[in-house]
């Protein structure tokens, strides 16, 4: 069911995704292109600065209404959220690059669009939407 709230969330969520996506790619191909560091421990430092300013951007950006419920709590479900993700997109990224071969940078936008719906989804249930507040 469409409504303007969850058409304005998505929109914010998508602005914090391209933020999260520049800075993926940045410190990934930066790293490995400019630094000459392997490329698959590049992807997992992007990763784990991402997780860290994605947690700060979805609650006081995304979901605006989730500083109204307890931080500790969601911090808790966003990391374990975030840990379940990205150890599929690591998981993901390494299948695509390292066994069929794919170039890494199409890899990785690959993974992040398709990680990206999902996590809008569980993250406005789950994390800090209605169904994730603090009880």
């Amino acid at each position: 069911m469409f409504s303007m709230t969850l058409f304005k969330k998505a929109c914010r969520f998508g602005v914090t995704t391209v933020v999260a996506i520049v800075l993926n790619l940045g410190i990934s191909v930066g790293g490995h292109e400019w630094l000459g560091i392997n490329e698959n421990l590049t992807y997992a430092v992007a990763l784990a600065t991402v997780l860290s300013i994605n947690f700060l951007l979805f609650r006081h950006y995304v979901y605006r209404h989730a500083t109204q419920h307890g931080a500790l709590i969601q911090l808790w479900r966003f990391v374990l959220a975030s840990t379940g993700f990205r150890c599929g997109e690591y998981g993901f990224f390494c299948l695509l690059h390292n066994v069929f071969g794919w170039w890494y940078v199409l890899v990785i936008l690959l993974v992040q669009g398709i990680s990206t719906l999902l996590k809008f989804v569980f993250y406005e249930r789950f994390v800090f939407g209605r169904g994730g507040r603090s009880r």
